[in-house]
């Protein structure tokens, strides 16, 4: 350490909590936080550079005591400049040492040092309910992800380009029983496993060969790297639609039987996404009932036929967690079915996603149908916190956590009993 103490040693006095200056705070080196950002005055990290050893640590350190008795010790929490300027212990294996109430002198003379490559100021730590959010800056153009930045935010404008998560879908199973996955899409890198199947070809390659690809688009919006709102849950795609866009009530139910045969040999928490209906049927309904008692969350779209909940199956079933759609306004949109029976709202309007015409191509759709996986996704990743939640554990925290009074269109005779909740994602 090349310290020109002997120079120094006359002009520096030991002040404690000392304010910083503009100038020091320009230094690259130097990282102050301040009080507004939960910044601890008068206590900071050093930190060395890479590969340097503690024994070079000490050694700066002793000269530095030796010469501006400065003390070493544990740093009192309470009123920490009493004693003056104390560095602590070493910080194992990080080489950080913590100081306190150095003078500015002192911190100029630590950021010259071309052995540290950074001085930052200390921060609070408290107990949080909070341990486990996850945020992400959006790709740009960040209006393309507009149900992302929506969904973790109290209104819809300004969005502001970030989207936070409780938790990150790590531990959990994501069926999505669909029209399929275009497997090797960017967006699902690593994450699809194999115990996915092909219930309307009996074969175990779910692959997507619906022209519009709804699968891959409603795999993408619960669980893409970039697109989705649960990115690291792991992805069991079940194959139960055809290239014509329609399916059987059968293969639906068989796919739903099948992840329940699944949850109990994985032993796994786990989530079924259903973006598809058909008319009443109670078969389907008493699926989704043994869905749930097996503890699976079901989401399920509600319906783009504007009208009652009650109208088609799955949505019906008592069960499932039913989604309605809004737009970009918060309003409810123009084709989403709804009534008491719907759980909750989510963004179904221009939502962009994976497309399953390349393996790195995007597309958009609108339907309840993109509004049930942003559910899905959130729950899912709910469950890599809390792993041994219920299903109701869950759909309380949905309903509860739930961004509340903010469709405009419901009431006074307009949607009626539809209750008037939106999806909220970073609740905790």
């Amino acid at each position: 350490m090349k310290l020109a103490i002997c120079c120094l040693v006359l002009m520096l006095t030991l002040r404690a909590c000392v304010a910083v200056s503009a100038s020091l705070k320009l230094n690259p080196k130097f990282q102050y936080l301040g009080v507004g950002y939960n910044g601890i005055e008068n206590r900071y990290l050093v930190i060395f550079r890479t590969g340097f050893t503690k024994v070079g640590a000490d050694m700066h350190f002793n000269k530095l005591k030796s010469t501006m008795n400065i003390q070493q010790g544990h740093i009192p929490k309470d009123n920490p400049c009493a004693s003056g300027t104390i560095i602590s212990e070493l910080i194992p294996h990080d080489m950080i040492y913590i100081i306190s109430c150095p003078s500015e002198q002192i911190l100029r003379l630590l950021l010259n040092d071309n052995d540290i490559t950074r001085i930052v100021q200390d921060t609070v730590v408290s107990t949080q309910q909070c341990s486990n959010i996850n945020a992400y800056t959006l790709p740009n153009p960040s209006s393309l992800y507009w149900n992302l930045d929506r969904i973790n935010q109290e209104n819809p404008n300004p969005v502001d380009g970030f989207y936070s998560v409780l938790g990150n879908g790590m531990g959990v199973d994501l069926y999505v029983i669909d029209s399929g996955i275009r497997s090797q899409h960017d967006e699902f890198t690593n994450r699809i496993d194999s115990a996915g199947y092909n219930f309307v070809d009996g074969n175990s390659s779910p692959e997507d060969d619906m022209p519009s690809g709804h699968g891959t688009l409603v795999s993408g919006i619960a669980a893409g790297t970039n697109t989705g709102v649960c990115k690291m849950v792991t992805i069991i795609p079940f194959k139960a639609i055809g290239a014509d866009g329609t399916g059987s009530a059968g293969d639906l139910i068989a796919a739903i039987r099948k992840a329940i045969d699944l949850k109990a040999t994985r032993n796994r928490p786990a989530v079924i996404n259903i973006s598809l209906g058909t008319v009443p049927y109670a078969q389907l309904d008493v699926a989704v009932k043994s869905a749930v008692k097996s503890g699976i969350f079901v989401s399920v779209g509600a319906g783009n036929f504007k009208k009652l909940w009650a109208k088609q199956s799955p949505a019906r079933a008592p069960k499932a967690f039913t989604v309605a759609s809004v737009g970009k306004d918060d309003n409810l949109s123009w084709f989403s079915n709804f009534g008491a029976g719907v759980d909750i709202a989510a963004p179904g309007e221009d939502i962009y996603s994976a497309s399953n015409a390349c393996d790195n191509c995007y597309t958009n759709g609108y339907g309840t149908s993109y509004a049930a996986p942003q559910v899905a996704g959130v729950a899912a990743c709910y469950l890599s916190v809390y792993p041994t939640a219920t299903v109701p554990q869950v759909e309380a925290y949905l309903r509860n956590g739930s961004w509340k009074d903010k469709i405009g269109n419901i009431g006074g005779g307009v949607n009626p009993g539809t209750p008037n909740r939106i999806l909220r994602s970073n609740k905790c």
